[in-house]
This record gives C-alpha cells, sequence and structure tokens, in this order.
C-alpha cells in the first residue's frame, strides 16, 4: 500500500496530467489514442477510435472532426463531407472545418458548394488567411481571375509572406494576360517557398508569354528539377525551347525542344497539348510521318483541341495529302476561326505554288553592258497576295548553279493582276546567256529559272 506522501505526490501529477489535457481529456480520454493512430496514418485504427467516441458521446464536435479527417487521409469523401457538416453544426465557429468541407468538395468537383463554404469560414474568421488562398484558387480555375486578384490581394494584405497568394496573384494575373506583374508576384512565391515547382513552372510561361526565353527555360529546367514527373513543366519547357530554336535558328534548342516534349508525353500520355506541340516541332524539321502521328494523338485525346488539328492540318500539307488538309481545315472553323485562316492561307499557298499560279516569267535582260534584268510576277489566284520572295537561278550547260539573286516584292498583288520584279545578276552571265543563242557560239548555255519560294495571302 502507498504511503500518504507518495499518493499525495501520484495524485499531483494526475491532476497535473488532467488540467493539461484538459480540453481532449474531459470529454473522452481516448481521444488522444485516436490522434495517436491518426499522426502514425493509422488511418482505420483512428476512424474506429472516433467512431467509438461518437457512440459514447454523440455531441463531440472534435471527435467529428477527426473522424472527417480520417475518412479524408483514406479517399472516403462522401463520408468525410457528412461528417463535417455534422462538426459544423455542432461547432460553427471552427473556421478550419468549413476548409476541410470545401477541399472534399473540391476532390469530387463540386466547385460551387466549395465555394460557399470557403466564404463561411471567412465570416467565421475574416483572417483566415488560408480559406482566402483556396478561395481564390478555385475563381481563379473557373476563370473567375478578377475575383481570384481580390481574395490574393485580401491574403496578402493579411499575411505580406503568403506565398500561396502570390502564387494565385501571379496565376491569375498570367491567365489575364499581365505577364509582367504575374512574373512579380510569382517571384515573390519563390522568394517564400523556393522549392514549389509550380511557382516555377508558371513563371516559365510567363516569361514565354514575354517571349524572355532563356529566363523561360531557367524557370522551367527549375520546375523539372524539383519535380521530375511533372508533365506540364516538361511541356513548357519544351515549348520554351521550340519558341527560342524557331527565332533564333538555334538547333540545339529545337533538340532540347524535341527532348523536353518526348518526355511530357512519356510522363503523361494522355496530354494533347504536349502531342500536339510535338507534332509542331516535327513539322519544323522536316520529319512529316512523325508529325502526323502526334498530331493525331492530340485530336484523338482531345477534339476540340483546336492547335492540334492546325498542325494536323499542316503536316497532312507537307506529306502531300491534301483531303486530309482540307478536312482539319473545315474542323477548325468551328473551333478557332483565327487558327482556321492560318491553316486556309496555307492550303491556298501550297496550291498557288504546286500549280504555278503564283508564278514568275517574260524573263528579259537590261541594259546592255550589265547584268540587270527584269521578270513578270503573275497571280493567278482568286486571292490577293503579298510579300512574295523568288530566287533567279542561273545554270550552265552542265546543270551546274553558277549564280542566284533573292529578291523580294513586298506590295500586294491582286487575283488575275502581274507585277514587275527587277533584279542584277553578274554581268558576264548575261554575256554567256546572249552568246549561248548564237548557233555559231561555243559558249554554254546559261538556262534562268525563276522559283517562288514564299507568299503571304493579303487579308
Amino acid at each position: 500500500m502507498l504511503s500518504l506522501h507518495r499518493l499525495n505526490h501520484a495524485a499531483c501529477w494526475f491532476f497535473l496530467l488532467i488540467l493539461l489535457q484538459w480540453p481532449l481529456f474531459s470529454r473522452e480520454p481516448s481521444i488522444i489514442e485516436g490522434l495517436r493512430f491518426y499522426e502514425q496514418h493509422n488511418y482505420q485504427e483512428a476512424i474506429s477510435v472516433f467512431q467509438g467516441i461518437i457512440a459514447k458521446a454523440p455531441r463531440t464536435s472534435e471527435a467529428w472532426l477527426w473522424l472527417g479527417r480520417s475518412y479524408a487521409s483514406v479517399g472516403r469523401r462522401e463520408e468525410a463531407i457528412a461528417t463535417f457538416k455534422r462538426a459544423i453544426d455542432l461547432a460553427p465557429g471552427y473556421a478550419e472545418t468549413y476548409l476541410l468541407l470545401g477541399q472534399e468538395y473540391d476532390g469530387l468537383g463540386r466547385l460551387t458548394e466549395e465555394i460557399e463554404v470557403l466564404k463561411r469560414a471567412i465570416e467565421v474568421n475574416p483572417l483566415y488567411v488560408d480559406a482566402y488562398d483556396y478561395l481564390a484558387h478555385v475563381h481563379n480555375r473557373l476563370g473567375h481571375h478578377d475575383e481570384a486578384l481580390r481574395l490574393a490581394k485580401q491574403a496578402i494584405n493579411i499575411r505580406p509572406d503568403d506565398a500561396e497568394a502570390y502564387l494565385v496573384l501571379g496565376s491569375s494575373y498570367a491567365a489575364t494576360g499581365q505577364y509582367e506583374p504575374a512574373a512579380e508576384a510569382l517571384r515573390q512565391a519563390i522568394k517564400f517557398m523556393p522549392d514549389n515547382a509550380n511557382a516555377y513552372s508558371i513563371l516559365g510561361a510567363a516569361y514565354q508569354s514575354l517571349e524572355r526565353y532563356p529566363d523561360a527555360i531557367e524557370a522551367l529546367k527549375r520546375a523539372a528539377q524539383l519535380d521530375p514527373g511533372d508533365a506540364q513543366a516538361q511541356y513548357r519547357l519544351g515549348a520554351a525551347y521550340e519558341a527560342l530554336g524557331s527565332r533564333n535558328g538555334d538547333a540545339a534548342a529545337s533538340q532540347e525542344a524535341t527532348v523536353a516534349l518526348c518526355r511530357a508525353v512519356q510522363l503523361q500520355p494522355d496530354l494533347a497539348e504536349a502531342h500536339a506541340m510535338l507534332g509542331a516541332q516535327y513539322y519544323r524539321l522536316g520529319r512529316p510521318q512523325e508529325a502526323l502521328e502526334a498530331c493525331r494523338t492530340a485530336v484523338r485525346l482531345k477534339p476540340d483541341h483546336a492547335f492540334g488539328h492546325l498542325c494536323l492540318g499542316l503536316a497532312s500539307l507537307k506529306a502531300g495529302q491534301m483531303p486530309a488538309a482540307l478536312e482539319e481545315d473545315q474542323t477548325l472553323k468551328s473551333l478557332d476561326q483565327t487558327m482556321a485562316t492560318t491553316l486556309s492561307d496555307a492550303i491556298v499557298k501550297f496550291q498557288g505554288l504546286a500549280s504555278g499560279k503564283v508564278r514568275g516569267e517574260q524573263f528579259v535582260w537590261g541594259r546592255p553592258g550589265t547584268g540587270n534584268f527584269s521578270f513578270t510576277l503573275h497571280n493567278d489566284l482568286t486571292e490577293t497576295v503579298k510579300n512574295i520572295a523568288c530566287e533567279v537561278a542561273f545554270y550552265d550547260g552542265n546543270g551546274a548553279k553558277v549564280e542566284s539573286d533573292h529578291l523580294g516584292y513586298e506590295g500586294a498583288i491582286s487575283a488575275g493582276l502581274a507585277k514587275k520584279l527587277s533584279g542584277k545578276a553578274d554581268f558576264r552571265i548575261r554575256s554567256q546567256a546572249v552568246a549561248g543563242t548564237d548557233p555559231a557560239s561555243t559558249r554554254s548555255t546559261i538556262r534562268i529559272e525563276i522559283r517562288i519560294l514564299d507568299f503571304e495571302i493579303a487579308r
């Protein structure tokens, strides 16, 4: 039997323990056990414990709250929602429960209900920054960018170092085409959470929209390093490399673009945007069959993906598949008129070049003793053309090119009309060409070829 002194000592410790754990212990001692299971990620045991507590004390709001958390942790969303609602009925002044309920609505795509409970969380606690952040994210996803901006700014006013608010602020600015403030907000987000891959990924996209391609590549490479499994980051990185390669004629950048885009579709085979961009890259590299395969995959995965249809149409043209290109043109007209116009112009250009309806002819040498010449550009299309690029090539009797002159006509030529264009060759070429017309001459006859390299449809 304990002595009186030891009994009093034990009693002091017992009551001290009660005082330290009063909020939980006073309602149900075994809730501590449930929390221990929850912290150990043993959610099934936690569920059993919290259900037992509720069976004995149905109005224990903390048990309902943690039961809801446990359900959520094992993906039992509907049960979590019902449980969080009961916790709110018992303790309507606890803002975090509304946020937890909103997260479950989010997981089920019930965004309207999520918005309502997050608003209630802010009503209960107007300084609850996390609720502002989540609510801003939802509005951003729904395209309500002005509301997302307003909420993110409110969160930052409450907590100036709120990285999540800066992230949604940057995302909203980017979504509304305000790329400079977007980049600034995202740099702030990275300042407070330097290992956030998503922030780097969106920053890279903003830099790309600003045509700051080297900065975009650096940001997106960092995003890919932080999250190697993020297909979106790889897709954006490939797009940035592709843009840099197209602008600068950088073969190394084009190669990196192909590598990153291939990695993106490996990581996420159903990412239609990456397949379409990969198709565009193959198209520019002169690999039409691979371009066709990638673009066909893109539109199969996402039938309303306009860029995929555009790339498929262009790749079909390059592969000589005119019926397929015309079919894509018709599809695009119902999806994106601007892209449809681009493809229609490409089809007209292809037909014009292939059929010779835009052509150069009637070559005439100029004043004797010079290499001056002129020829006529004819437009037999039904559309007005402009910015015509030509090559006048001179070949000797053996078929070897001895000289060429690249010329351009920047003006417009209306349908059915013609314009004269002048150029200049080495006068010795002219001497050979003229001498070659004399049957008694022993000089090599010069053959002259006028090629139309490119033109645009005037809109």
